[in-house]
Order: structure tokens, then sequence, then C-alpha cells
């Protein structure tokens, strides 16, 4: 793909909603076509479905039990996105950028409980994230652009539900 039409792409998924994947109507095959039955708990993480949507804040005191798509994911190792983090700046700010991974994790998990980190590893090319949703890779990237600078390049597969963003930075 071509640096200015993923620049486009990039400045369509930053201002518009519901996203890039909505605007082009490629949908997560995990994702059910039909709404789970009324309030519904996933036993693996504890995320529970109600009023039409995933969340952690209200917690059943019935229900039906299901796996949520993001589990479903984590079981058949199918990521929907991978961050890869590159350069002689990695390895000598490797903890500084794990931290920086944890927290915007956690503030996308916060709002958004679908979207996880699936794996994350160290390889000798630098660090390796594999998350269930396309915008967590994407969030990473920029963080890390934000706070140390470097190259991002977030390339959105156009045919299906997945996005593979590389950062890179050396000293």
């Amino acid at each position: 793909m071509r640096a200015d039409a993923m620049q486009s792409v990039e400045l369509e998924t930053r201002h518009r909603r519901p996203g890039r994947a909505r605007q082009h109507q490629i949908d997560d095959p995990y994702l059910r076509t039909r709404k789970p039955p009324g309030r519904t708990i996933c036993p693996e993480c504890g995320v529970f479905h109600t009023d039409g949507h995933w969340t952690w804040f209200e917690y059943p005191a019935d229900g039906a039990v299901t796996v949520c798509p993001a589990c479903r994911r984590v079981h058949d190792g199918v990521a929907a996105g991978i961050v890869t983090l590159r350069g002689s700046f990695v390895a000598a700010h490797r903890c500084e950028l794990l931290d920086l991974i944890e927290r915007q994790d956690a503030l996308e998990k916060e709002d958004h409980p679908l979207h996880r980190i699936m794996s994350l590893r160290e390889a000798q090319c630098g660090i390796i994230v594999e998350t269930t949703d396309i915008h967590l890779p994407a969030r990473i990237g920029r963080a890390c652009q934000s706070t140390y600078k470097g190259e991002l390049e977030i390339r959105y597969d156009p045919d299906s539900y997945f996005v593979r963003a590389a950062w890179k930075r050396d000293i």
C-alpha cells in the first residue's frame, strides 16, 4: 500500500466513527451475529454481556454462560492485530516500553473489555504484541510514537479484520 493511501486510511480511522472496520463493512468473524440471551457471563475472564454489549462493571447474579469473543480468539490463537516494536531503542528501554504497553492495554480494556493483549513476547527483533482487536495495536503504536518519537507504520488488511502496526526507533 502506498504511503499516501495509508495516511488517508489513518486519517479516516482517527476522525470517523464507528471505526474503519465498519466503514468498509469488514466484520470481526469472532463476533456473533446474534446477541447472547439475556444476561450472559464469560467463565474464562468474567466479562459479562447485558443490554447489548460486553462490560466489566456489573456482575449478574444469574444468567447464561458463554465464552466471550476475546477468549475464543485467545483459545484459537487467532490475533486480530499485531504490533512490533523494533530498533536499538527497544533493547535499551525495554522496561519502559513494556510498562507503556501494559498501561495502554489497561486503558483500552477498561472501556472495551473485548480489546485485549493475547500475547506479549520478546524476540531477537524486539517486542511483539498480539491483540484480540484492531484498535489496540494502533493505540500502542501511537503511544510509542507520541512518547518516544520514532517511525510508526499502521497497515489495515483491506479484506479482513486485521491490522499490523510497526514502530521503530534506533538510538
